[in-house]
């Protein structure tokens, strides 16, 4: 069986979610509230939490998903999985988001600067 994708989409007030089919066809989406509070803090956490709860609830496993792409506000450091500067999310220091999202969900993940991912 073809594996899904997970695309996020992190926006400064809302952060879109989907599971993609091999084919490109969107199978569930959802969005949950950017929280930019304390410095940005909640915004990868929330990203894991909604990611989790949404694949238990849906019956998913990650071993059904070849990885996840990651859309986001900032300067990205691609090779790192690294943004900084993200100033909408209140990210001022650098935000090691793809170790973070990779070692809590188990599936790698790309991340590129949202203009970009946009085409």
């Amino acid at each position: 069986m073809a594996k899904s994708l997970i695309g996020i989409d992190l926006g400064g007030t809302t952060t879109k979610i989907a599971f993609v089919s091999h084919e490109g066809d969107i199978t569930q989406k959802w969005s949950i509230p950017t929280d930019v509070s304390e410095n940005g803090k909640h915004i990868v956490p929330n990203i894991i939490a909604s990611l989790k709860k949404t694949m238990t609830d849906s019956g998913y496993t990650k071993d059904q998903f070849m990885g996840i792409g990651m859309g986001t506000p900032g300067a990205v450091d691609i090779e790192n999985g690294t943004v900084i500067g993200a100033f909408n999310l209140n990210w001022k220091t650098t935000q090691h988001v793809r170790d973070e999202i990779q070692a809590a969900i188990g599936l790698q993940l790309v991340l590129e600067n949202d203009a970009n991912v946009a085409h």
